[in-house]
């Protein structure tokens, strides 16, 4: 047996040729994730979506913010709706509201997919209905798009580079918490308000599917548990208190590699009627 063809050399030549394939599938690896951090950077300039040249910080917070009661307070004079929907559903007509959570870059449209399309379409799909690894903020639909539902629940990504949902994660700050209290939702002919009541990390159950929130003792037992989670990672806001006769909204995103959820729960306490 002549010495370039002995077991020890082919022995050589196997680990080589692995280490080579090894060398490749590293790499392949760190360039889809490298993709996958550049392409969620590239998101949408929204801001041609606002149709007036006030600012969203210039929302007024409500007078009832801080009270007891959480009750909602519709306002029938008309002001202005600083996003405008008819160029946003021009382009996708699935879009049905916005968005807006001051202090944290999140000020993006809301989708629910329609009849034909899968529940979660939008889970990797753009405003163009385009594959996008970081998708859309959407809702299932299980809710309706008037946001009257007990409980609406409006899911986002939480992408490595801050956009999307991921900095809902800013509310695990105790701080964070207590000086941002509100977020607002535009939709068509309304700015609802709505004060943050708690945020906590949560299992990874679907909420619409968990709870028949039609049943007011199953709701109550929801409202209770939101004001007093059982999780090491909850804020809670003092001098809250919540009934049946509230309607909540539910921000979803990930935490812990999926393993788990992180919600920040609002309670309607303004209804504000546009033109």
């Amino acid at each position: 047996m002549s010495a370039s063809n002995s077991p020890q050399k082919r022995g050589n030549r196997i680990w080589v040729v692995l280490l080579v394939v090894s060398l490749v599938v590293i790499l392949l690896a760190v360039g889809f994730f490298l993709w996958l951090f550049l392409d969620g950077s590239r998101q949408p300039d929204y801001s041609v979506y606002h149709s007036s040249q006030q600012t969203m910080e210039a929302t007024t917070e409500p007078a009832t913010a801080g009270t007891q009661s959480t009750q909602a307070t519709t306002t029938e004079a008309l002001v202005e709706n600083p996003i405008d929907f008819e160029s946003l559903q021009a382009q996708n007509a699935d879009i049905y509201a916005w968005i807006y959570i001051p202090n944290t870059g999140i000020d993006l449209p809301i989708v629910q997919a329609r009849a034909g399309d899968d529940d979660n379409f939008y889970l990797h799909k753009d405003i163009n209905r385009q594959y996008d690894f970081k998708g859309m903020i959407y809702t299932q639909r299980a809710n309706a798009k008037d946001f009257s539902d007990p409980v609406t629940v409006i899911y986002g990504h939480n992408m490595l580079d801050g956009s999307m949902f991921s900095n809902l994660h800013m509310f695990r700050d105790p701080d964070f918490f207590d000086e941002n209290a509100y977020f607002y939702i535009y939709t068509p002919g309304h700015i609802l308000t709505y004060e943050i009541v708690s945020a906590y990390q949560y299992d990874t159950r679907h909420i619409l599917n968990s709870f028949d929130f039609s049943k007011q003792e199953v709701f109550q037992e929801y409202l209770d548990y939101l004001l007093n989670p059982k999780s090491m990672i909850a804020d809670v806001r003092d001098g809250i208190s919540l009934t049946t006769d509230d309607r909540i909204v539910t921000l979803s995103t990930c935490i812990e590699r999926g393993a788990a959820r992180y919600l920040v729960q609002g309670v309607l306490i303004s209804d504000e009627r546009t033109y």
